[in-house]
């Protein structure tokens, strides 16, 4: 759902600042949470359903791709280009939107 809904870097940015309340260019436990609900809501793939517990495992998910374990999840953040890193892994293309933010 991310990467199909975060296809390009205007999506992703535009996403990203009206979660950033905080606007330090890192996402926190709720900011994502905020992320999530946005973009299902915007997602017209009705065969599931965002629950608290999807979107912790799956914030628990991005918060291990960059090393962290599974305590004080709420209490850490990732930034813009750890989470873009983890929705879109691989190698960066030229005209990607692996190369944003570098």
């Amino acid at each position: 759902m991310l990467a199909r809904n975060l296809s390009d870097r205007k999506r992703l940015k535009k996403f990203m600042n009206k979660v950033d309340k905080d606007e330090n260019g890192f996402i926190g436990g709720k900011e994502f949470g905020k992320l999530l609900a946005k973009i299902k809501k915007k997602d017209h793939d009705d065969s599931w359903e965002l629950t608290v517990k999807i979107a912790g495992v799956t914030w628990a998910a991005a918060l291990r791709s960059e090393g962290f374990g599974d305590a004080h999840l709420d209490s850490n953040e990732l930034s813009f280009k750890s989470l873009r890193n983890w929705i879109f892994p691989g190698p960066a293309l030229d005209n990607s939107i692996r190369n944003w933010g570098r």
